[in-house]
């Protein structure tokens, strides 16, 4: 019997990675120490059975798991292996996330109120924000922590909004140029980086000090590819592909562009790569794909040094592979396999039981 494993929502705790799986509603949990994949829980309160969780985040010894297409918000607790539950809010619908401290800012896709989940309390609190229309209206909608102040992308014409989480208001922001297309935000000193969600588009590289800017280009590689993730470091700002298999780091001190292709040659890895969200632990980064069955290892010191790990449950097998970056160039590098490891997996019935019981109710 064959299975693979995608993560979308994940989350570590002692050099162990906890995932909610895209296409069944299971809990899985990742060893760092021995590279192997265990299921962990199934997520009994929800009926449907695919991209359920979204984004996670932790707080203390639970995880909470924040829903795309669930009911519910999950916590689950690392020491007991219990989930429990918050019934989502009417009107929390698909959302986008953002963490301050011990709150994490809950989004929708559309309208203009708020809900804040206070992690200590275990509480949501929706909140009605003052004065405009629906910012939040785009399905690539992202949002950047800048001081006290959360941007939301893209804009509209040349205003860029913000909510003020002091005041609880919008604010506005003129800029010079149109920021309608623009999903991904960046600063590194004075200059701020603006990129669209199809990269094909270029970018900007906005000085705000000077109040200038200048139009990028990606080149011929980047058509069809689009990004959502990504990932500043020191001065260098790391993309990484929703759709197709590039990669790019720009250097914001000197406004080049690298270019980084991230598709394993002898890897079951489809042409779109599904990063979405990139998650920090000890000195590395870490980017699940929600389309192949990788992970994506990242150096918090050097955008440019990345791994690459396979998993796939194949045959009650779970076969790993590592790949690393080879340098073919100023411009451009690849992925080249390192190693292979086999171990033992095991694909749990406890799913065709789960299938069974939602059927029957």
């Amino acid at each position: 019997m064959e299975k693979t494993v995608y993560g979308m929502a994940a989350e570590i705790v002692d050099d162990k990675m906890y995932f909610a799986c895209q296409y069944d509603n299971a809990l899985y949990v990742y060893d760092f120490a021995t590279c192997e994949i265990h299921f962990k829980k199934y997520f009994f309160h929800e009926y449907k059975i695919a991209t359920l969780y979204y984004k996670a985040y932790v707080y203390e010894r639970s995880i909470f798991f924040i829903p795309w297409e669930a009911s519910n918000i999950a916590i689950y607790d690392v020491d007991t292996n219990d989930m429990s539950y918050i019934e989502k809010p009417i009107g929390l619908t698909k959302t986008e996330t953002v963490r301050v401290g011990n709150a994490v800012y809950l989004l929708p896709i559309e309208g203009t109120s708020i809900f804040i989940l206070d992690l200590e309390g275990r509480s949501v609190t929706r909140y009605q924000l003052d004065g405009k229309e629906s910012l939040i209206d785009y399905k690539h909608r992202r949002f950047a922590t800048v001081n006290d102040e959360i941007l939301c992308l893209p804009g509209k014409e040349n205003v860029l909004y913000g909510i003020d989480l002091k005041l609880g208001r919008i604010n506005s922001h003129e800029m010079p140029f149109n920021v309608e297309k623009y999903s991904i935000h960046a600063t590194w000193g004075d200059k701020k980086a603006f990129v669209p969600f199809s990269l094909e588009d270029g970018l900007v590289i906005y000085d705000s000090k000077l109040n200038q800017y200048e139009m990028m280009n990606f080149g011929k590689r980047a058509e069809n590819v689009c990004c959502v993730a990504s990932l500043l470091i020191k001065d260098e700002l790391l993309l990484l592909p929703v759709y197709g298999h590039i990669a790019y780091v720009i250097s914001l001190s000197s406004n080049f562009i690298t270019q980084i292709d991230l598709k394993a040659e002898n890897g079951n890895v489809s042409s779109d790569l599904g990063f979405q969200n990139i998650i920090r632990y000890k000195n590395t980064y870490y980017a699940v794909s929600d389309r192949n069955p990788i992970m994506l290892e990242i150096s918090e010191y050097d955008a440019h040094a990345i791994k690459l790990i396979h998993w796939q449950y194949k045959n009650n097998d779970i076969k790993l592979r590592i790949s690393e970056i080879v340098d073919h160039g100023k411009e451009s590098v690849s992925f080249e396999e390192k190693s292979e490891v086999m171990f033992e997996g095991q694909y749990e019935l406890e799913e065709l039981f789960l299938r069974m019981y939602h059927r029957n109710l």
